[in-house]
């Protein structure tokens, strides 16, 4: 009951596959506006099926799974519309009465990646683009007092 709540509830994107055929078994709410698919589309199906991950990301999915964990690994999702998002995939084997389960726990970093970026191709940061817009405004006014004079 706790898990469920747990689970059902989170703000993360969570996904509960079976080990054994690699099909969801549950998802939350977060997962279904992360992927764009509905509830019924994605129980019962691999994410291969679902064309979520590529084979590449496929394979890394299962070699972490063997390992029983894995943290924060950077993972490009495909939304059903076709809209590729940069993740961070954390999984966990979990064990629930005799059966073995993958708890994918997915967080959207887009927008960071996007602002990483921006910020390698313009040599600014975020800080660096307040301070200059900072600047132009104090110029701005600077100009407008002076013009009233």
């Amino acid at each position: 009951r706790l898990f469920t709540t747990l689970f059902r509830d989170s703000s993360a994107a969570m996904a509960l596959v079976s080990v054994s055929d690699q099909r969801h078994v549950d998802v939350n709410e977060a997962y279904l506006r992360l992927t764009g698919f509905h509830r019924d589309d994605v129980i019962g199906r691999t994410s291969r099926e679902l064309g979520i991950v590529s084979d590449a990301e496929h394979a890394r999915m299962e070699a972490l799974a063997a390992e029983g964990h894995g943290a924060a690994m950077p993972f490009d999702l495909r939304r059903v519309d076709g809209d590729v998002r940069s993740t961070r995939l954390s999984l966990s084997v979990i064990a629930l009465g005799a059966d073995q389960y993958v708890l994918a726990t997915i967080h959207d970093v887009t927008e960071s990646v996007r602002d990483d970026c921006e910020h390698d191709a313009t040599g600014r940061g975020r800080a660096d683009r307040g301070s200059q817009v900072a600047e132009e405004v104090v110029r701005a006014v600077g100009a407008s007092h002076l013009a009233r004079r």
